[in-house]
């Protein structure tokens, strides 16, 4: 599932949406959310001028792709189908009833911090949906998937994400596994996860560091590695305790444009 709105983020977002349909024969559900209330009729037609746009720009490059586009989806395991969407209502109303019904939800990050509206989706996502996140730079990635970074800190959103990534997992290259400090948590150790995917045809090494700044860790991991693709768990702490301490969830979602799949449970 993804949020389309008619902005050039959206369109990458969009892009790599459909590679991943052609290689893995997966359907796309794109979704335009419009504002519930309207006070002048100008404003009206200016949201319909931007449904129009965003479904213009998701039936191209579904075309592109070479998927159909209905609004009415038919069961074919073998041929990926893109389906279209306009909804009326706010991402936090809304994605609680059409997040946890998708695999994946796939969302571009905001270019700016102030995209106000751009932070309300993702943190929709992450929040209401139970499902794993697909965060995209603004820019189209070089490559996705191919060398992997997991992001291993002991919690059950890390194996949760770990699981809902296992079809990246099983066709990447290299697949790399960051522990930053002590694994002292009640929970599965990094050589647990290792044996996990040795158990699914990927083997996996280990890049561990003192934990001493857990953000830089990761991140030098990531570039050291040469990975392109983040795969984490969101919020395993409180998010007023990320908040007010800080923690690598925010550093990643607002400091970084590194691709990342998150998943919050």
């Amino acid at each position: 599932m993804i949020p389309v709105a008619d902005r050039p983020e959206c369109a990458t977002a969009l892009g790599v949406t459909f590679e991943l349909a052609q290689k893995h024969s997966l359907d796309v559900l794109g979704y335009h959310l419009r504002p519930h209330k309207l006070e002048k009729k100008s404003a009206a037609k200016q949201v319909d001028l931007a449904s129009k746009a965003a479904e213009k720009l998701f039936e191209r490059l579904a075309g592109k792709y070479g998927i159909n586009v209905s609004r009415r989806y038919r069961y074919n395991p073998e041929v990926p189908q893109a389906c279209w969407r306009a909804l009326t209502g706010s991402p936090e109303k809304r994605f609680p009833s059409i997040g946890p019904m998708s695999d994946l939800i796939v969302v571009s990050r905001p270019k700016s911090s102030r995209s106000v509206l751009a932070r309300e989706f993702q943190y929709a996502a992450l929040m209401y949906t139970g499902t794993p996140v697909l965060t995209l730079p603004s820019r189209m990635p070089a490559t996705l998937g191919q060398r992997v970074l997991i992001a291993w800190n002991q919690s059950i959103e890390a194996a949760k994400a770990v699981k809902a990534a296992m079809p990246l997992l099983r066709g990447a290259d290299a697949v790399n596994i960051a522990v930053a400090g002590q694994e002292d948590q009640v929970g599965a150790k990094s050589s647990h996860l290792q044996q996990y995917l040795r158990h699914h045809g990927v083997n996996a090494k280990r890049i561990v560091s003192r934990g001493d700044d857990v953000n830089a860790e990761i991140r030098d991991a990531y570039d050291t590695s040469n990975s392109d693709l983040l795969v984490m768990g969101a919020y395993s702490r409180p998010r007023w305790r990320e908040r007010v301490f800080g923690g690598l969830t925010d550093y990643i979602v607002n400091k970084t444009s590194l691709p990342t799949i998150l998943l919050h449970s």
